[in-house]
């Protein structure tokens, strides 16, 4: 049937030469005549479309932008008032005591290290005198007290700052650091003030830097996209990305004047003010400078933006250069004018049509029988229909899996789920296989006697082989469970320590840091160290010889192991001498973990010394283990067989 219908197409092909010729001719003088009369038509058109495009795109950039400003802004805001309404702020402003001081040091770099944008938080008395200042550096990403206090009391700054009088007013200053002219965006910072109140008395301001290069960045990756100018616009003609110091720039939440430069767009917040446009928040203005100007209102508080629709505050502006909407739809008519082109020759090629869907259907079939043929391959192959269903597997599949090709036939992959990955791992691979039409990844299923199998698979789309339009899946994976068991071997191996099973040195060394680690980000976690020490353990070896030795390492090790918590972790770091870490631990709870290990190790007559510290975020880490080795030492000098807590006297004997 299949040859029937391919020698009916071919002849009716073939009966169609004849007519080619003519059929071209006709072709040619209806195009030109066509394209002649629709070219300006569809010209203007196009142009209208692109330029329209381009302005929803500049809208959309604007938007965004202005979101991400308010955003950051405000939350910069928020977080000045609620350090200037803080108790111990105020106390610390009436009063000026060291204790309170530290309090609110402590609380101010916990603030830094966590929203990573505060460069500095100052609290500045009316005198102009630093009394606090808590820095934040981006290159350690850690806070630190800076008590090189400086007299700001004749700056331009305190000038500024100095008639603000009750919470509702803020001050905020754009500047570059150091005061010096440079292109470096990653100098641009801001900088907010707001006054200390007791009662209505201002006792002092609380002065927050945070950077703004951030903002300028997005501005210049929306240019690079989009290809036209983005900026923010005041109504003193002030711009962000042309920011020149040394001036220092204030405005009063919301915002009146955000920057000053001087810019070529100095009358363009005034003209939008005066007309119609300030009473919408977003929209354009045609015919600027050849061009189109789009902009958007900003008001750095969302709570107070737009009271007044006639009261706007800053503008984020965009300019659209004519020639970069000639360029669009430029490139936009020469590709539609070569669709006019396209569609006007079809009747040209209309008897080419029918052998290039008598190919079409042949290499369809073709490249069916190649895909089927490929699955006879040396990999491990599965291949699905669109419904999901099972239509062939190889050998390969059935020496992996151990299922033979009548176990999974019309039936669905899903069979071979481990419940090792989640929804999320499999939402990632349709999402894959939907975008990229394949899929690489190492995933965990289930053979047929149950037992689990790693393997890397590679997952391809097949369409558009059958003139259904069906899908085919075709799975491609190789069985890596011996390299993963090798693998994890290899690492058990690298901190182990081969004779006791017990964690190594170097192991010891990576896990001491990682608790230090997290014990000085969350002050709560504190945990301890034990050090312990054989006692006799040279005479052991002396006596009895190292075999004996060796069982004694590993009988210690075993007890150890049987008498400590799930979340405590035992190391040898010496011959005869283990460390235990204990996270969440004081050192009353760490004694009891150890002196039920000495207890437990004194039936079979092995005793040892052990000293044991706890750390605290003064500590470093050669400091803590110091501190556990000299607890030991103590130990072992009072006799032996007890422990002793850093820097205590011995508690167990």
């Amino acid at each position: 049937m299949f040859k029937a219908a391919n020698a009916s197409l071919l002849g009716r092909h073939q009966s169609l030469q004849p007519y080619i010729a003519p059929l071209i001719a006709i072709s040619l003088i209806t195009v030109f005549g066509i394209i002649g009369m629709s070219v300006w038509t569809q010209r203007n058109n196009i142009y209208n479309h692109e330029k329209s495009v381009l302005i929803e795109n500049s809208l959309q950039a604007l938007h965004l932008i202005g979101n991400t400003t308010q955003s950051k802004l405000h939350k910069v805001e928020q977080t000045t008032r609620m350090l200037a309404d803080n108790h111990d702020v105020i106390r610390f402003g009436l009063s000026g005591q060291q204790s309170v001081k530290h309090i609110i040091e402590n609380q101010w770099m916990l603030i830094a290290n966590d929203s990573h944008i505060y460069e500095k938080i100052r609290f500045i008395d009316t005198n102009g005198y630093e009394r606090i200042n808590v820095e934040y550096q981006q290159e350690t990403e850690t806070s630190y007290v800076n008590n090189d206090h400086q007299y700001r009391g004749n700056s331009e700054f305190m000038r500024h700052i100095s008639h603000l009088h009750n919470s509702d007013n803020m001050s905020f200053f754009c500047f570059k650091e150091g005061g010096e002219v440079s292109d470096d965006i990653h100098s641009l910072a801001g900088r907010v003030t707001t006054p200390v109140l007791d009662a209505s008395n201002v006792i002092g301001y609380i002065v927050v830097n945070f950077k703004m290069s951030s903002l300028v960045q997005m501005m210049k990756e929306q240019e690079r996209i989009s290809g036209f100018s983005i900026d923010f616009l005041t109504q003193k003609g002030g711009t962000l990305s042309e920011f020149s110091p040394p001036s220092p720039i204030e405005h009063h939440l919301p915002i009146s004047n955000l920057l000053l430069s001087n810019f070529d767009y100095r009358n363009v917040f005034n003209t939008l003010l005066s007309t119609q446009y300030s009473r919408e928040i977003q929209g354009n203005i045609d015919n600027f400078r050849g061009g189109v100007l789009t902009y958007r209102w900003l008001d750095i508080e969302p709570q107070k933006a737009f009271k007044l629709a006639h009261q706007p505050h800053t503008l984020l502006v965009s300019h659209i250069p004519k020639e970069v909407i000639d360029l669009h739809a430029r490139s936009a008519f020469i590709s539609n004018l070569k669709t006019i082109v396209i569609r006007a020759m079809i009747g040209i090629v209309l008897a080419m049509i029918i052998t290039y869907l008598l190919k079409r259907v042949i290499a369809r079939e073709n490249a069916l029988r190649l895909m089927f043929k490929a699955v006879e391959g040396m990999s491990a192959v599965l291949v699905t229909d669109s419904s999901g269903e099972i239509i062939r597997v190889n050998k390969a599949f059935t020496e992996v899996m151990g299922y033979e090709a009548n176990d999974v036939i019309g039936k669905n992959p899903k069979m071979f789920s481990s419940g090792t990955q989640n929804k999320d791992f499999y939402r990632h691979m349709w999402k894959s296989l939907n975008r990229q039409q394949r899929w690489t990844g190492e995933i965990v299923n289930r053979k047929k006697n149950g037992e689990h199998v790693h393997i890397i698979q590679n997952i391809t789309v097949l369409e558009g082989i059958r003139e259904n339009g069906d899908k085919f899946f075709i799975s491609n994976f190789v069985d890596v469970t011996q390299q993963k068991k090798l693998q994890e071997k290899l690492v058990e191996q690298s901190q182990t320590d081969a004779l006791t099973g017990a964690y190594n040195r170097r192991h010891f060394d990576y896990e001491l840091k990682r608790l230090q680690q997290i014990a000085q980000r969350y002050l709560e976690q504190s945990f301890c160290l034990a050090i312990i020490d054989l006692d006799h353990f040279k005479s052991i070896n002396d006596i009895l010889g190292h075999s004996a030795g060796d069982e004694v390492l590993k009988k210690f090790v075993a007890c150890a192991h049987e008498q400590t918590r799930d979340t405590d972790q035992v190391f040898r770091i010496g011959g005869e001498e283990f460390a235990l870490l204990m996270p969440l631990t004081c050192q009353l709870q760490a004694v009891r973990v150890v002196e039920r290990i000495r207890q437990s190790m004194k039936l079979d007559n092995i005793t040892f010394s052990a000293g044991i510290a706890e750390y605290s975020k003064e500590t470093f880490e050669h400091d803590l283990l110091n501190s556990a080795d000299q607890a030991m030492y103590t130990a072992k000098n009072n006799g032996r067989d007890r422990i002793c807590i850093a820097p205590s006297e011995p508690i167990f004997t």
